[in-house]
């Protein structure tokens, strides 16, 4: 069970190199006697149950994933996809020594007796065929259904690759973006289910995987053999690929980030102010200067055109270059800082207002707190929407252009501006309220580093993303 130069039974079994007529008697037994022997082998040497506290199993919980990942699996019928796999592997490149497996699976779902025992058979099975298809596709046929004892194996990681060497994946070719995509999300980035990792590795169990993500895996199973076999996909599963959108890549989380960081900045249309009270007319104009600078002049707000300009813009996400990840990390960096600024001083606001309203009045110190961060607001909104569009346009630039010759003045600006935000956001924190602080921060605030980008207006920037 360790490394390629042994039996490595457990990798032999659940990367799918081993067919049922391959497994002897004796594997099973050792496995049982190493399971039986564990308990007592703890007491021997005095290690109570707090030091080997059972690992608890990850659970799937049903927010765990954005919304779109569940829509357009629940609701399918396990009888009928049992079917649609069945007819599938008739025709793919199935092992002949496999095809009872995939047998049992079929059976397993058709009858329903047990979807969990149906997704472990699968998912083995499954990375073999990717496999065959991977090693004919790239010429490289002697990987078929190898476990080389010097390397470690081809598995789902290396398969779904953007290279083998230096050439280009052929599976893309053969799958397509969509199903890639899917694939991707499914088994592979971090920050996605990982079913076929989590599940191999004993991180999750049958009460806490939903049937969701089984039915994901059913469906990109039953849409990859009709791709490599004669067999007709089903038109409504293979809608189901065709319009998942993919979430879980940092560049796909970065959008994300944008459109909470838009919704924050929509809720300074909503700050309370305070009227009505003495001492209360230079808020008041503060707070009008304030929100002159929200008001484009068009009749609508500036967080308007911001959510049709992040609506417009592609997020490319397969297959990006190296190079791009340090840009993509930093931005993420930034808007996390300056969503949490937003957060901070929007609490702060609310909680003067709430006691005002309680109170009728505020003490004069905490006023004059409040009114200092009501006259920073204008330049603070102002540095929110240019960091907002600066770093848009930036990543816009370097998903276009991975190579960018400014590449390394783009990081330092980067860099410079993460640094200004994460400041911002701490000195926003409710025990510091340091305003004169924060704006020698902002002050620190400059455009990228681009000829093209230094005397733009902000109003003119939207068309140039």
């Amino acid at each position: 069970m360790g490394p390629p130069s042994s039996l490595n039974l457990r990798n032999l079994a659940w990367h799918g190199f081993l067919s049922p007529e391959d497994i002897v008697p004796e594997w099973v037994v050792f496995i049982v006697i190493v399971l039986s022997s564990i308990r007592p082998f703890a007491d021997l040497c005095s290690l109570g149950s707090e030091i080997l506290q059972p690992r608890s199993s990850l659970q799937y919980k049903a927010d765990m994933y954005p919304q779109h990942f569940q829509l357009y699996m629940n609701g399918l019928d396990m009888r009928s996809l049992g079917e649609d796999l069945f007819r599938a592997f008739q025709t793919a490149p199935v092992p002949v020594q496999s095809k009872p497996v995939w047998t049992r699976i079929a059976e397993e779902m058709v009858s329903n007796k047990s979807s969990w025992t149906a997704l472990q058979l699968l998912l083995p099975q499954f990375e073999t065929i990717l496999r065959i298809v991977f090693a004919r596709v790239n010429k490289q046929e002697f990987r078929v259904l190898t476990a080389e004892q010097d390397e470690f194996f081809t598995t789902f990681d290396e398969i779904l690759a953007v290279n083998v060497g230096s050439e280009e994946n052929g599976i893309r070719s053969v799958l397509g973006d969509k199903y890639l995509i899917f694939l991707l999300d499914l088994l592979i980035y971090p920050k996605g289910p990982r079913i076929r990792h989590r599940i191999s590795h004993g991180e999750v169990d049958e009460q806490h995987c939903p049937i969701y993500l089984i039915n994901a895996v059913i469906v990109a199973v039953i849409g990859v053999l009709a791709k490599v076999s004669s067999h007709e996909q089903s038109s409504s599963l293979d809608r189901i690929i065709q319009h998942y959108e993919p979430q879980f890549h940092p560049v796909d989380e970065l959008r994300r980030k944008y459109q909470s960081f838009l919704s924050s900045l929509r809720t300074l249309e909503a700050w309370p102010t305070i009227a009505g009270y003495s001492r209360s007319i230079r808020t008041e104009e503060a707070f009008s200067a304030a929100f002159c600078a929200v008001d484009n002049g068009a009749g609508s707000s500036w967080f308007a055109m911001l959510g049709n300009t992040l609506r417009d813009c592609p997020f490319e996400s397969l297959y990006r270059p190296a190079s791009e990840c340090p840009v993509t990390k930093l931005i993420h960096s930034i808007i996390d800082n300056a969503d949490l600024s937003v957060v901070n001083i929007g609490e702060f606001l609310r909680i003067r207002h709430s006691t005002y309203v309680k109170d009728g009045s505020i003490p004069r110190q905490s006023e004059s707190n409040y009114l200092s961060l009501i006259q920073l607001l204008p330049p603070l909104i102002q540095a929110w929407m240019e960091t907002f569009l600066q770093t848009l346009w930036l990543f816009q630039r370097v998903q276009r252009e991975p190579d960018h010759p400014e590449m390394a003045r783009f990081l330092t600006w980067l860099r410079k501006t993460l640094q200004v935000w994460q400041n911002v956001g701490k000195l926003s924190a409710s025990y510091r309220n340091d305003w004169p602080k924060v704006l020698s921060w902002l002050a620190r605030l400059s455009p990228p580093p681009t000829r093209q980008f230094a005397q733009i207006p902000l109003l003119l920037l939207l068309p140039l993303l």
